[in-house]
């Protein structure tokens, strides 16, 4: 029983990270409406994971990126530099 458990958890994408380090702080930002959102939390390692989040979803729905925190740090610079503004549109 409890390899299967172990095996089941492999499939997850954050499992080994779990396995390893306490609970992630997932954070938001202050703009998220309606519970549609995007967000973030930092490993112990220096990974920074982003997900989509619905309230509505169950845990193993979430969509998962991965990312250095140099790639992080280069995505918001473009970010608050407006780069991605018409995505929003």
């Amino acid at each position: 029983m409890i390899l299967a458990k172990v095996s089941a958890r492999v499939e997850d994408p954050l499992a080994l990270l779990s396995m390893q380090t306490p609970a992630l702080d997932w954070r938001k930002a202050s703009f998220c409406q309606n519970g549609e959102c995007i967000e973030v939390a930092a490993a112990q390692n220096g990974t920074v994971i982003m997900r989509n989040y619905t309230h509505t979803q169950p845990d193993s729905a979430h969509i998962y990126i991965y990312s250095t925190t140099e790639e992080f740090r280069s995505f918001l610079r473009g970010a608050k530099a407006g780069e991605f503004d018409d995505l929003a549109r």
